[in-house]
């Protein structure tokens, strides 16, 4: 009992000795007025910095009331002069502030203007140093027997030891403040006066120096400080190396924060849990899953047994990549660390579910997280619904919906925005309207997201005009989202005119982005307005200052060929180029040359290109060429596509290998050797290097022209020089021109030396190969390819089947086709189910079967055939 009457008088003297030595401080000095300084001079901050601040303190701020005002702030209001949300508002003219709280405080004026002009003031409260506390002398009234030194030390030693803690802690407190503010400034002011009044820097107090450098992005002093820190026989602890490595991995210095981790051990701190989980968790928010679970198992590598904040790390980074595999591992192994799953666990892997589509599995992880007395989050709950909506699985959404209150949790903005997100993409408005307007009524008040779903559910099933009563009644603001869902609403209904009225409205209140030009142009130009689509781009345009990218014109365009066609997309074209718009006219015309390939019209891309370069003045470029050569030529348009090719040369637009390759493809595959070789001669290291597509295109034009000893004469010439590399579309030609020729040795030599040059044999090589041996009669051969292929991990495809099968049949082994048959259905390809009826009268057996297979018509067929023959 008398030691808590100690205390009690402890405390009570603490705070008496502090309100005795409290003293009034009138701001701006004794004559100093709170207004706009007079002259640059005199700074708030400056006579601040001049003064010294106590806890107990008095502020006194002398100004005209209903004319000016103080407000106490955040640091963030200070520095941006924000006067909406102070934390104390002052206004009586004569305001007398008591500083209660150690640190930093943040005062502006509450008159518009003024902060910015300098009436703003930041200074630093400290706690009272020892001497402080330290109590006065009173004049004696009287002689008094004086008490012995031992009764003065029983008196005063628990209030000394009290005090003397008051104040470490307090500096330490006030530093952490500082610290937590990135205030390094303070930090370093404050630091000098506790050296000043003879306090000696223990670790705790070096940690937070650290902290409070690294906080300030000052890597380098804080590396310095630990420097210091060994000169004056302070060794860095855990704590330090830790703090550390927290600020350079807030800024991903990744590799130096590896650094001091390699390092701690060499000096003489080991890592703790905490310390790889730092890691766990900056991988895990960097998407770098692999590198996050290799962390948690060199932790466990090094005998730091793993606690459940460093697995719920882990899942978080395997979750996030929907890595089930390697989470359900650590999940379901907590029981052999001697770990149970708490919430975030079970949180985390049903994310983990719900990211990969396994809903089942990660409602059954909720059931058991019930059961286990684990409170799921809304958040788990939220992304279930979620998921479940896109499984299509409706009413268990709204199951798990009304589930929440048994689990003890309240539905969040996020939650009803969710499934309002999911009842709009199921068409179920009216579910959709009533679960919105029963949101108020339960206390949770529907934000601009929720409007914007509710209005893309409405839209989005041709409800547009109910989404405008309710966006007349919203009670919140719209944003730019908002204005493009009601836009894209009316332009699907069809009312143009409305949409544009309703834009113009936007622009009073909400700045128009890219995608509002894209919703609403397309309509505009299909409904003949060019005249109002160019000024509504020219106007876009004119807001935005400078000349949008080229992926801008392409993908307007785009939207607009998409929506009004090619005709009224060439008028609005024309429009903005002449009038100077659009200054890369290339932009508008490669998607509208797209557009007529892609509908079948070539002559009309060809026609379209010049127009636009010869009467409006668009200057082409290598990718509108290429883009046009290409497609005249997939449309056996040679003539035409070699004029351009002269005429692009001529214009001085160099042709690249891409340019060449579509030239010297249609020269191989309609026979035109000497054109092909004179065009490939042409590109030369000064103006074009052929590249390995080339090349290929040389060597199969030359084979399916017959050539294919001047091919193989190439091939060995490309080989030697020793710059090139072949690839399987180099040998393909060459195999299948010498099996095809019946020069299978050689074939074979060719297959057996692809690896020497680094290419292996893919399924379309080994078919190749496989057919020229099955059509020689060689079926031994055909049957040891097909097994050395399924032996080095190339799967066979439909294509392979059917060549083996018909090579064996022709040689009569149908039993083995047979074999090979029923090993393709037991292999999972299964690109057709067909209906096979195959009658076999003609061989007057008055039979017919029928047989369901996973196999093309032809090898079931040819089976078939074979044993009918027999």
């Amino acid at each position: 009992m008398a030691s808590y009457s100690s205390l009690q008088v402890t405390i009570f003297l603490c705070i008496f000795f502090l309100s005795v030595n409290a003293n009034e401080v009138t701001v701006g000095g004794e004559t100093g007025d709170w207004k706009i300084p007079s002259s640059s001079s005199f700074s708030f901050n400056e006579w601040a910095d001049k003064s010294r601040f106590l806890l107990g303190d008095f502020l006194v701020f002398s100004y005209e009331p209903g004319k000016d005002s103080v407000l106490q702030v955040t640091r963030v209001a200070y520095e941006k002069c924000n006067t909406t949300s102070p934390k104390a508002s002052y206004t009586d003219g004569n305001t007398k502030m008591k500083l209660d709280q150690p640190g930093p405080v943040y005062f502006i004026s509450g008159t518009e203007g003024h902060c910015k002009k300098g009436q703003k003031l930041r200074l630093v409260v400290f706690v009272p140093h020892s001497s402080a506390f330290s109590p006065a002398p009173s004049p004696s009234d009287g002689p008094a027997v004086a008490p012995t030194k031992k009764d003065v030390d029983l008196m005063w030693l628990p209030t000394l030891f009290l005090l003397m803690l008051f104040v470490l802690l307090g500096s330490l407190t006030v530093l952490k403040r500082f610290s937590d503010n990135r205030d390094l400034d303070s930090v370093r002011r404050f630091w000098s006066e506790m050296e000043k009044d003879g306090h000696v820097p223990d670790v705790v107090t070096f940690t937070i120096l650290v902290d409070a450098l690294c906080k300030a992005g000052s890597f380098g002093e804080a590396f310095d400080t630990l420097d210091v820190m060994r000169e004056r026989g302070v060794s860095p602890n855990l704590h330090t190396y830790n703090t550390l490595i927290c600020g350079l991995l807030r800024v991903h210095r990744l590799d130096d924060a590896l650094e001091v981790f390699g390092r701690m051990e060499s000096l003489g701190v080991k890592p703790t849990a905490y310390t790889y989980i730092v890691f766990i968790d900056y991988y895990g928010k960097s998407g770098d899953s692999v590198s996050a679970l290799e962390t948690f198992e060199e932790m466990k590598n090094k005998g730091i047994a793993p606690n459940i904040v460093a697995c719920n790390a882990s899942l978080y980074s395997l979750a996030k990549s929907g890595r089930v595999q390697e989470a359900k591992g650590i999940f379901y192994g907590l029981k052999n660390i001697g770990l149970a799953p708490d919430s975030v666990t079970y949180n985390m892997m049903m994310r983990c579910y719900s990211k990969v589509g396994e809903i089942d599995e990660a409602l059954k992880l909720l059931s058991e997280m019930v059961e286990s007395n684990c409170e799921p989050d809304v958040i788990v709950v939220n992304s279930l619904i979620n998921a479940l909506f896109k499984a299509d699985r409706v009413d268990e959404a709204w199951e798990m919906f009304m589930r929440m209150k048994e689990m003890k949790l309240k539905p969040t903005v996020v939650t009803y925005n969710t499934l309002l997100s999911g009842l709009g993409k199921n068409g179920k408005i009216q579910e959709a309207i009533e679960l919105f307007e029963g949101m108020e009524m339960k206390g949770c008040p529907p934000n601009t997201v929720t409007f914007n779903t509710l209005f893309d559910c409405l839209c989005k099933n041709d409800e547009v005009m109910l989404a405008l009563k309710m966006f007349f009644k919203m009670s919140c603001v719209p944003d730019v989202f908002t204005y493009n869902t009601i836009i894209y609403g009316l332009m699907k209904n069809g009312q143009v005119k409305e949409a544009m009225c309703f834009f113009h409205q936007m622009k009073k209140l909400v700045y128009p982005d890219f995608v509002t030009l894209c919703t609403l142009l397309p309509g505009v130009v299909k409904a003949g307005l060019v005249e109002d689509a160019y000024k509504l781009t020219a106007n876009f345009l004119h807001s935005c200052g400078e000349q949008p990218a080229a992926l801008f014109w392409e993908d307007l365009m785009g939207s607009v060929l998409a929506e009004a066609g090619i005709d009224s997309a060439v008028s609005f074209s024309e429009r903005l180029v002449v009038n100077g718009i659009c200054q890369d006219g290339e932009s508008i015309l490669v998607p509208m040359i797209r557009y007529s390939f892609k509908h079948g019209n070539p002559s009309g891309a060809k026609t379209l290109f010049e127009k636009f370069t010869k009467d409006l003045g668009v200057h082409p470029k290598l990718p509108a060429y290429n883009l046009l050569i290409g497609g005249l030529l997939e449309a056996d348009m040679i003539e035409t596509a070699q004029e351009l090719f002269l005429e692009m040369k001529s214009t001085g637009c160099i042709p690249d290998a891409a340019t060449y390759n579509f030239l010297l493809d249609a020269y191989g595959k309609s026979g035109k050797i000497d054109e092909l070789f004179e065009l490939y001669k042409e590109m030369s290291p000064h103006e074009c290097v052929p590249n390995i597509i080339t090349h290929n295109i040389v060597i199969s034009g030359l084979v399916k022209s017959g050539n294919v000893d001047e091919a193989l004469d190439l091939y060995y010439d490309l080989i030697s020089d020793g710059d090139f590399s072949p690839t399987a579309c180099t040998y393909g030609p060459l195999i299948d021109g010498l099996s095809k020729s019946g020069r299978l040795y050689e074939a074979k030599q060719l297959f057996e030396g692809m690896l020497d040059y680094g290419c292996r044999p893919n399924c379309a090589i080994y078919n190749i190969l496989i057919n020229g041996f099955g059509k020689a009669g060689e079926a031994d051969a055909a049957c040891k390819l097909f097994r050395r292929m399924v032996k080095e991990g190339v799967r066979p495809d439909l294509k392979t089947y059917s060549v083996l099968v018909d090579c064996l049949c022709m040689v009569g082994r149908v039993d083995e086709g047979l074999h090979y048959f029923r090993e393709l259905k037991e292999s999972g390809l299964d690109p057709d189910v067909i209906q096979a009826s195959i009658d076999t009268t003609s061989v007057n057996k008055a039979t017919s079967f029928q047989y369901p297979f996973s196999l093309s018509f032809k090898i079931w067929f040819v089976i078939s055939r074979k044993i009918v023959s027999l």
